[in-house]
C-alpha cells in the first residue's frame, strides 16, 4: 500500500501519538513489549568496528540498532520520517559521522552516531519527509507539503549551517524521498499536481526539480544511490527496487517476504540494502544486489518508516 500523507486525507502509516503508547511499542508477531522483542538500550562502541542501523518507528522514535537488536535513541515531540547519514567528511561531524532525522515538527535533527544532538536545521514552515547528506556536507530536505498545506519544495542547507541556502520547487506538489549522487545531483520522487508519481532531478547548484527520464516505477518510495552511480528506487507495487543507470533501467531487486516498503539505505561496501515495512512493523537486511529472501530482519518496530546506516557510503 503506497504510503502518501496529504491533507486532508487519513494516513495510511501505522503510528502512536506522544505518550505511553510510544515509549514501548509492540512486537506485530507476538504483541510482548519491544525490550523482549530484542530490542535494548544503546551502548556506545567503537565506530570503526561497528555497524550501526538508525530507523524510526512508532511515530515518534528514533531506534539505533546493531547486531540484530535495538534500542531507544531519541525520541522527538512530532512525528519522524526519514533519515539519512553522513560518511564523517562533513563539518563537526566527528569519525563516526552524523545522523539526520525529517521531523514533522518543521524541522530536522542532526544527531552523532551515539544519539547526541549536535545542532537542528530549521524547516520552519514546512513538514519533511526525507533527509540527505550530499558531497562535502551539503544536505537536501524534501518537505512534502507546507504547514499551511500548500505545495512542498526542496531545501538545501550548505556545511554546518542551520538555514537553507537555496531552495527547489517545480514538477511536484508534495515532495517525498530522495538521494544525492556523487556529483551533488539530488534524485526524489513525489506527486505531480494531477496526482501522478513520478522522479525528479535537481541538478548540482539548480533550483529547479525537473524530470529525470526515469520511468517504470509505478509507486515510488525511499531512493538510494549506489558508490558506482546505479539510482535504486522502491516501487511498492512490485515489491521490490527498481535499479537505474541514468534513464536506464538495468535490473529489478525482488524483496521477498516484505509488506510494505519504505525507505532504503546501503551499507558503506555496497553489498546490503536495508529496507523498512511500515505495515509489518520490520526492518529488513537484503544482499545487494541480489535481493530475494532477506538475510535478517529485526520485528517490534510498529510503523516503521525511516532508515540510515554508519558507516555511511562514500559519495
Amino acid at each position: 500500500m503506497a504510503l502518501r500523507f496529504l491533507p486532508g486525507r487519513a494516513s495510511l502509516l501505522l503510528v502512536c501519538i506522544f505518550g505511553a503508547a510510544c515509549t514501548a511499542p509492540y512486537s506485530p508477531d507476538s504483541r510482548v513489549p519491544i525490550a523482549a522483542a530484542g530490542l535494548s538500550k544503546p551502548q556506545s562502541r567503537n565506530a570503526s568496528a561497528v555497524a550501526y542501523q538508525y530507523t524510526t518507528a512508532g511515530g515518534s522514535t528514533v531506534y539505533r540498532c546493531t547486531s540484530g537488536k535495538c534500542g531507544v535513541c531519541i525520541q522527538v515531540s512530532s512525528f519522524c520520517r526519514n533519515l539519512g547519514t553522513g560518511s564523517g567528511d562533513e563539518p563537526n561531524s566527528g569519525v563516526a559521522g552524523l545522523v539526520a532525522v525529517a521531523t514533522f515538527n518543521q524541522e530536522v535533527l542532526i544527531l552523532n552516531q551515539d544519539c547526541n544532538k549536535t545542532r537542528t536545521l530549521n524547516d520552519r514552515g514546512f513538514l519533511p519527509n526525507d533527509v540527505k547528506f550530499g558531497p562535502g556536507g551539503t544536505i537536501g530536505v524534501t518537505n512534502e507539503y507546507s504547514a499551511s498545506y500548500g505545495a512542498g519544495n526542496i531545501y538545501f542547507y550548505p556545511p554546518g549551517s542551520i538555514n537553507h541556502n537555496r531552495v527547489a520547487k517545480g514538477l511536484f506538489e508534495y515532495f517525498m524521498f530522495g538521494a544525492f549522487d556523487k556529483n551533488g545531483n539530488f534524485f526524489n520522487d513525489g506527486i505531480t499536481p494531477n496526482g501522478q508519481s513520478e522522479i525528479g532531478v535537481v541538478p548540482n547548484g539548480g533550483s529547479t526539480d525537473e524530470s529525470a527520464g526515469i520511468s517504470g516505477v509505478t509507486r515510488p518510495a525511499g531512493i538510494a544511490i549506489a558508490s558506482d552511480g546505479i539510482i535504486n528506487i522502491v516501487d511498492q507495487a512490485c515489491p521490490c527496487i527498481r535499479r537505474y543507470n541514468g534513464k536506464s533501467h538495468v535490473g529489478d531487486i525482488k524483496l521477498s517476504g516484505i509488506e510494505d516498503p519504505i525507505a532504503v539505505a546501503l551499507n558503506k561496501p555496497n553489498n546490503r540494502v536495508w529496507v523498512t515495512d511500515a505495515k509489518a512493523g520490520r526492518l529488513y537486511q537484503y544482499r545487494y544486489p541480489a535481493g530475494g529472501k532477506p538475510v535478517s530482519s529485526i520485528g517490534g518496530l510498529q510503523g516503521n518508516y525511516g532508515v540510515g546506516v554508519l558507516p555511511a557510503p562514500d559519495l
